[in-house]
């Protein structure tokens, strides 16, 4: 078995293709920089000059830049005792002055709780206040909002409206949100020559997330001819970075020998820095590299330790792989609850074979109570995905009538059409009753 697969990652649903996907961060909002006064003291403090003590009185003489400096950093607990009550108060001076930075930031407490109650309403209020005027990092997170429905109804159009706006800006991240709608057709017309300006500005600003990008579309030939040594460059550049999308890419023209000479073991050191960030698909590929004994020493049970991890992260592919050295016992000893258990996931995921693997153990009541109508129903399923044992399966299931009323007669001439297809179940199961395929 090949160990090729792409890197993927949802935005928010999944796509088959490499790019990073979801490149901008929804588990934390983007708030203002930590104050340049109190940043260059670090470097060279002066004797007897507190910086906070000098914002404080700036800020108490009602300075709006000095209240927002303060403000954030008792937001961060930078050089102070971590304080959201102060934050909020200075914030709030700050924007009376007309500071969008601080409306950004109590934005980010709204939408967080910090230190107020968690209101996704009142956040947008203070977003798109800070967007309005002009503020890049607002109309960032404004359309974060937009992009999962917190305080607003969801809605990508708007969504990428504001990424425009910010991308306009100079803002990397929503340059790569940009980039991406014109790759994908998500929420603008695809345009692979827009997608990659908007790429390329990101990645000029050191986005490894777009670099990774380019990488693809250099790699896959979208919009632009094929060019392997383009491809090698853009991920390189980002998997120096330490992007896991990109390593495990750089691994995968490693593994192919695409733009230089294949080398294996390369590719699975590539794989490896990936896996060690917990990128599934990277634990994946390390996986079936124990398995096959290619680039890495052959040995089942660090393939199942790869492949379980890879499960546990949603890699379908992991799964099947898991459920089955758990029912043929390949580098652990054979337990049947748990290949139920990961056949179960990857089947609910509506991959045809896990569904086909998954009705057999509950038909045999291996690792399960033995159901034959809930078997015929995941047959049923991968039967309709076009898998010929599942319809052998399904088959077998109305020769005898298991979990179906007994017809013998169509029970044969499904197996008859999934004998034609190539199924040796099929052709077994004939040749046992006696009808010639």
């Amino acid at each position: 078995m090949s160990y090729l697969h792409p890197t993927l990652r949802p935005w928010p649903a999944r796509f088959a293709h490499s790019l990073l996907l979801a490149a901008l961060s929804v588990s934390l909002p983007q708030i203002g920089h930590v104050p340049t006064a109190a940043a260059s003291e670090d470097k060279h403090p002066a004797s007897g000059d507190d910086p906070v003590a000098r914002l404080t009185e700036e800020a108490q003489r009602g300075v709006g830049r000095a209240q927002y400096e303060l403000a954030s950093l008792y937001l961060r607990g930078h050089r102070v005792q971590k304080d959201y009550a102060q934050a909020l108060h200075w914030n709030r001076q700050a924007v009376r002055q007309g500071i969008a930075l601080a409306a950004n930031d109590l934005g980010c407490m709204y939408q967080w709780g910090w230190g107020v109650g968690q209101d996704h309403q009142y956040a947008v209020r203070w977003y798109r206040q800070a967007a309005d005027g002009g503020e890049p990092l607002a109309q960032f997170n404004l359309a974060m909002m937009y992009r999962d429905g917190l305080g607003v109804p969801q809605d990508m159009a708007e969504s990428i409206r504001w990424h425009s706006r910010a991308a306009t800006h100079g803002f990397a991240r929503s340059q790569h949100a940009v980039g991406f709608a014109y790759h994908t057709g998500r929420g603008l017309r695809q345009d692979y020559e827009k997608a990659r300006h908007w790429f390329r500005k990101a990645a000029a600003q050191g986005w490894a997330h777009s670099e990774n990008n380019l990488g693809v579309m250099y790699r896959d030939g979208h919009g632009v001819a094929k060019d392997y040594g383009q491809a090698l460059e853009w991920f390189r550049r980002a998997a120096d970075r330490g992007d896991a999308e990109a390593q495990n890419n750089l691994g995968q023209m490693y593994e192919t020998g695409r733009g230089f000479i294949r080398d294996e073991c390369q590719a699975v050191a590539w794989y490896r820095k990936a896996a060690d960030q917990g990128l599934a698909l990277a634990q994946q590929n390390l996986g079936l590299a124990h398995a096959a004994g290619r680039g890495a020493e052959k040995n089942e049970a660090e393939a199942l330790r790869w492949f379980t991890l890879a499960a546990q992260g949603g890699s379908v592919t992991a799964q099947l792989e898991v459920a089955d050295r758990h029912q043929f016992a390949r580098g652990t000893p054979r337990n049947y609850r748990q290949a139920f258990k990961w056949y179960h996931r990857a089947a609910d995921q509506g991959n045809a074979l896990a569904q086909n693997r998954l009705g057999h153990l509950i038909t045999n009541g291996y690792g399960v109570q033995r159901d034959y109508a809930v078997a015929l129903q995941w047959f049923r399923l991968a039967a309709r995905q076009g898998l010929a044992d599942a319809q052998a399966n399904v088959g077998i299931m109305y020769v005898n009538g298991w979990g179906v009323p007994q017809d013998r007669t169509e029970g044969i001439a499904l197996l008859l059409k999934a004998s034609d297809r190539g199924s040796r179940i099929a052709a077994d199961s004939l040749q046992q009753m006696g009808v010639r395929a």
